[in-house]
């Protein structure tokens, strides 16, 4: 794909991140393999599915650039050297696999910050939980999902009917990562096409969401020209 930019609203939740703020979401479900021909399911069965739906998703193969001397916003580029395994995470509970060692293991990996030289996306599939069930946990960063990006993970991850769906993984190339000239000499032509554009949908963050948004709209406007 090529370089897209982030949305004033997307780039704030880079900007007002910080070490005991973290700007990601957490989902957990708990799935029953007893529904299963062989009442199991495999990392690899779920790590399997995962993978032949990445290309529905683009952005997960992608991560954040950030422009020198940040006189634009950043840009979402391909990552070059995208491994899934990285991304796909396989672990277990101690015995005997309830509710609180289930919930003692989600606050470790929640607590823990995204790798941002990376595409900003967690998926942990825990095994040993109690009565045979398995979680999955996914943890993405705010600005790379809202409401509909929300379905799209769900997209990547379940089927919407009994029988599973592993489609052809699709072929894919990434795009070159573009220079620091490159980045600078974008941000500046994207401002001076449209100066007032990043200010105006910072506003409108700031509007709906001011205790949250406020902290981060001074950097949004500094990257303005």
């Amino acid at each position: 794909m090529a370089p897209e930019r982030l949305t004033a609203q997307d780039a704030q939740y880079l900007y007002i991140e910080r070490p005991n703020q973290h700007m990601h979401v957490g989902g957990l479900c708990i799935l029953d393999p007893s529904t299963r021909p062989d009442g199991r399911l495999r990392f690899e069965d779920v790590a399997a599915v995962i993978t032949s739906r990445l290309h529905l998703v683009p952005r997960f193969r992608q991560k954040v650039v950030f422009v020198p001397g940040n006189v634009g916003r950043p840009v979402w580029v391909d990552d070059t050297g995208f491994d899934v395994d990285f991304h796909l995470r396989r672990a277990a509970l101690p015995a005997p696999g309830g509710r609180r060692e289930l919930a003692d293991y989600v606050q470790r990996v929640v607590s823990r910050p995204l790798d941002r030289s990376k595409p900003l996306w967690e998926i942990y599939v825990i095994e040993g939980l109690e009565d045979g069930l398995v979680a999955a946990l996914s943890k993405v960063h705010h600005c790379m999902i809202d409401g509909m990006g929300g379905v799209d993970i769900a997209t990547v991850m379940f089927d919407f009917s009994p029988e599973p769906q592993v489609l052809a993984p699709q072929p894919w190339s990434p795009g070159p990562k573009p220079s620091r000239a490159e980045l600078l000499r974008d941000a500046v032509k994207d401002q001076a096409v449209n100066p007032v554009s990043a200010l105006v949908s910072a506003a409108r963050s700031v509007a709906a969401a001011p205790a949250r948004a406020a902290g981060g709209l001074g950097q949004v406007a500094s990257g303005v020209l």
